[in-house]
């Protein structure tokens, strides 16, 4: 099973209430299982089974659903005009689930360890309990929370001089700062936790949560150009010149304001802005980012397949260097 089931579910309560999952399959294997234990912690509650499906994808009878009719104990999703186009489809599909976001806190909490009763603070924002390393973990179930006007000093007023860490879906590295300058961490939620299993779908990524405390660590990675020096997690990075001068373009974007590189940001330090006839190509710059993925992986001793998370690829666009700018020092 490799479905983080509480990353799905955060995604799903950006939309608002009633937070609802449709249609759970076993895709991939015990996703089915999963559901089942959150059922029984409370955090999903079964709804009524649905009664109609959508329309036929190449039907142009102008039907906005199909009924959904039982043949021989299966269920079928009638095609009003055409028989040929009937869908059989199984139990499991109609079967819908209710997010409890006070549940899901409360789950949450448990998997950190923490003994205070999760308290939403603000519409959408979940105060969880204080982990032992000090910090106060909270949960947002929108990511417009925690902008809201007077909702950092809520959390000051509850949580006097207090570091905070956020399980959240900030996108945006320059709103991650911002959160930071105010003592609030982030954790995405495809960060925070780790692939669900069967009898265990809310399993917490604590390495994750080490690195996020705002003031409470060195930099992530430092980058010394003229000593061309690079370290991740205080270990030094092995790179060839070339890529050197590429991860130079990600930490410039990343440190100011966390913007993408552009591909054309990427060719001109590499050629110096010359038209020479040697010009270098995007098939060498896409192998320089993936030998500097799988040094920065090798260097934090994670597993290289974390790599497209450290330098996240934005299509045809280019790449982004996702650490938060006050993470990174530049000497």
């Amino acid at each position: 099973m490799s479905v983080n089931l509480p990353a799905l579910l955060l995604r799903l309560t950006e939309g608002g209430e009633p937070v609802l999952l449709h249609g759970v399959t076993d895709e991939p294997p015990g996703t089915a299982s999963g559901i089942r234990r959150l059922l029984e912690q409370g955090v999903l509650e079964q709804q009524p089974a649905l009664t109609t499906w959508d329309p036929c994808p190449n039907c142009d009878c102008g039907a906005t659903e199909r009924a959904i009719r039982w043949h021989d104990g299966r269920p079928i999703a009638v095609c009003p005009v055409n028989a040929d186009s009937d869908t059989p489809l199984s139990l499991e599909t109609l079967r819908v689930y209710r997010v409890s976001l006070a549940g899901f806190a409360g789950q949450i909490a448990g998997a950190l360890d923490l003994r205070d009763q999760p308290e939403e603070v603000v519409p959408c924002l979940w105060r969880l309990g204080r982990l032992e390393a000090g910090p106060i973990a909270l949960l947002a179930t929108s990511s417009a929370a925690v902008s809201r006007p007077g909702t950092i000093e809520r959390l000051n007023a509850l949580d006097s001089g207090a570091r905070f860490i956020l399980i959240g879906a900030i996108a945006s590295a320059s709103e991650r700062a911002a959160l930071a300058a105010s003592g609030i961490g982030v954790v995405l939620p495809e960060d925070a936790f780790l692939p669900s299993e069967p009898t265990q779908p809310i399993r917490i990524n604590r390495t994750r949560f080490e690195t996020a405390v705002p003031g409470a660590d060195p930099p992530l990675l430092t980058f010394n150009r003229l000593g061309f020096l690079v370290t991740f997690h205080g270990v030094p990075v092995q790179l060839g010149p070339r890529d050197f001068r590429v991860l130079f373009v990600l930490v410039r974007e990343a440190n100011d304001g966390g913007a993408a590189a552009r591909r054309d940001d990427l060719h001109r330090e590499l050629t110096g802005g010359s038209e020479a006839a040697d010009q270098v190509g995007d098939e060498q710059i896409d192998k320089s980012i993936n030998r500097i993925r799988t040094a920065l992986c090798d260097a934090a001793g994670i597993p290289r397949s974390e790599g497209t998370k450290l330098i996240v690829t934005v299509r045809k666009h280019g790449y982004r260097l996702d650490i938060p700018g006050e993470r990174i020092r530049i000497d």
